[in-house]
């Protein structure tokens, strides 16, 4: 979660909601959010800032039988992921992260230039065995770095600290 990240660096987290609302989902997204073209998605875009650094933008699709209640959430008051796992526990996280050059529209959020890189993470979630959310992370790629850890133990993954 972007906002604990940059409480526990001892900065301020802001969030600039940019667009909260229903779809029908994009026809490439439907194999990755495992949904049937013409369905109806919860859409979510954000600028998260660190002081007043722009760190992330963030773009989440949400199943809607997941979280019915998604759109009525102040999402400046707490982030969508603080929200989503309060409501089930994750059982299983896919990531893939790449390095790309940002998107004009990523580089106006992110206070870069047409040329700077980004690191774009595309994260899936799974409740049980459905997948529930799609989201891609656009971090500026000088000024952040992507750490994670997890617990092991015999019987392999306990959880996602």
């Amino acid at each position: 979660d972007v906002a604990r990240e940059i409480r526990e660096r001892g900065a301020t987290h802001r969030a600039e909601i940019r667009e909260l609302g229903a779809r029908i989902i994009k026809p490439v997204l439907c194999p990755l959010l495992q949904v049937d073209p013409g369905e109806t998605i919860f859409f979510f875009e954000a600028v998260h800032f660190e002081n007043d650094d722009p760190v992330q933008v963030e773009r989440r699709h949400v199943l809607p039988s997941f979280a019915p209640k998604y759109l009525k959430q102040d999402f400046t008051r707490t982030t969508a992921s603080e929200y989503l796992q309060s409501l089930a526990p994750v059982s299983e996280m896919e990531h893939a992260i790449e390095a790309r050059r940002t998107s004009p529209e990523d580089a106006a959020l992110l206070g870069l230039e047409a040329s700077d890189p980004v690191l774009l993470l595309r994260r899936r979630t799974w409740v049980g065995s459905r997948c529930v959310t799609l989201t891609y992370f656009s971090y500026p790629g000088e000024r952040y770095s992507l750490v994670g850890r997890m617990k092991f133990n015999d019987m392999g993954l306990v959880r996602y600290p």
